[in-house]
């Protein structure tokens, strides 16, 4: 499993998160039908670790998690219950066949308006630590 669907399937499996926003968690881009409030899930970095022996199996991502709803106090109720779940989370991620995760860590945030969608944007930064 990538870690990207890990973060999905962890999401998904959330009811805190489930409740606000249904299934409706894509990867890089929403449907165009897609009625909001919906998270869209892009990988922005991806930095496998080496030893000298090679690679050592862990890797360091940065993954932007993307809120899009109506109103202001919607996204940042959704970013609320995503940070529950991501922020400091150790463990399988994703299920038991999931991945592996170090640590998580949120890092950033940043209040966005999609003008042509009237869509309020918070785009969220998430730094992980994971298995490959």
């Amino acid at each position: 499993m990538i870690i990207e669907q890990a973060i999905h399937d962890e999401l998904l499996a959330t009811s805190g998160v489930t409740a606000l926003v249904g299934e409706k968690i894509h990867y890089v881009k929403a449907p165009q039908d897609v009625v909001p409030p919906y998270i869209v899930l892009t990988k922005i970095t991806s930095n496998p670790t080496y030893s000298h022996d090679g690679a050592v199996n862990l890797c360091e991502s940065v993954i932007q998690i993307s809120i899009f709803a109506t109103t202001y106090n919607s996204v940042k109720l959704i970013a609320a219950q995503v940070k529950n779940v991501l922020n400091a989370y150790s463990g399988t991620m994703g299920g038991v066949s999931g991945v592996i995760v170090n640590s998580c860590f949120h890092e950033n945030e940043i209040d966005l308006y999609e003008e042509g969608q009237e869509l309020y944007h918070l785009a969220e930064e998430y730094r992980l630590w994971h298995n490959e």
